[in-house]
């Protein structure tokens, strides 16, 4: 089976990338698909495409009847036999999807988007290591991997306290290859606080900040951790300076929902410093 192109991969592999905000959606879609079909009946992309928006739709008998009517019409392409794993994976079937996964990737070991499914079945089947190895196997063939990528594994490998560390790691790995991506650094952060680790906490928040003085939650989130680690009187000064940066904001800013959970925060925060019993 000849390894197609990057590009035909992602073009085929609509459901990896493409998401529906709603049911009417999705149906209007298949009502184009449908037409498209009528006119090109042995394109069988076309049915690839319409089967994964049935097997969004939860349409699963349609689903596999597409996935099957694109593998007779090319019995070479592998997108299908992909496409019934995720199928499979949807239906909470992780044994299943990764026998389908298994003989695909023996065959095509470096196919990436296989490589993401079989990764999530491995996490349902609270294989953490294995999965975590899939994730980082497809992360390294990427040419420009995305912060999502590397937050699902680290996601993966956080969900069981034996691998927190590992998971931190697999963060800063993300880090350094996409230049300080703030998303990393915030969930690496959450995981030092909730694991009792407040100083390399404030290392992570304090970097945050070196080059984005002015970010209101992530002051607020340094003046926490200050206050974690008995240093008040930083944190009051810091909590003010949350408060400043939100005070530049135009007003209508100021008064979103998140602002005021903000503000809130802040004189909570405040409160419990000044209140505090010595």
């Amino acid at each position: 089976m000849a390894l197609r192109s990057i590009c035909a991969i992602l073009v085929s592999f609509t459901f990896l990338s493409f998401s529906a905000n709603c049911h009417e959606a999705i149906d209007s879609q298949i009502l184009s698909l449908n037409r498209r079909i009528k006119e090109s009946p042995k394109e069988y992309r076309l049915y690839l495409r319409r089967a994964d928006l049935y097997r969004r739709h939860k349409d699963w008998n349609r689903a596999l009847q597409d996935f099957n009517r694109a593998e007779n019409l090319e019995p070479d392409n592998y997108e299908s036999v992909l496409g019934r794993a995720q199928l499979e994976l949807d239906r909470k079937n992780p044994e299943q999807c990764l026998q389908l996964l298994e003989d695909l990737l023996r065959q095509q070991p470096d196919f990436i988007p296989a490589l993401f499914v079989q990764g999530r079945a491995l996490a349902e089947m609270k294989k953490i290591p294995e999965s975590a190895n899939a994730f980082t196997r497809g992360i390294e063939l990427l040419h420009a991997p995305r912060p999502d990528q590397y937050l699902e594994r680290a996601k993966i490998l956080a969900s069981d306290p034996k691998y927190i560390e590992e998971a931190i790691r697999s963060l800063d790995n993300g880090l350094i290859t996409l230049n300080n991506n703030i998303s990393l650094e915030q969930y690496a952060t959450e995981l030092e606080i909730n694991n009792g680790r407040l100083e390399p906490a404030l290392i992570r928040v304090e970097r945050v900040l070196t080059n984005n003085p002015a970010l209101p939650a992530w002051l607020v989130r340094k003046a926490e951790i200050l206050t974690g680690l008995g240093r008040y009187d930083e944190a009051i000064e810091t909590y003010q300076a949350a408060s400043n940066s939100i005070s530049v904001f135009p007003i209508r800013r100021q008064n979103t929902k998140a602002m005021l959970a903000l503000k809130l925060q802040i004189l909570e925060g405040k409160n419990s410093i000044l209140n505090r019993s010595f």
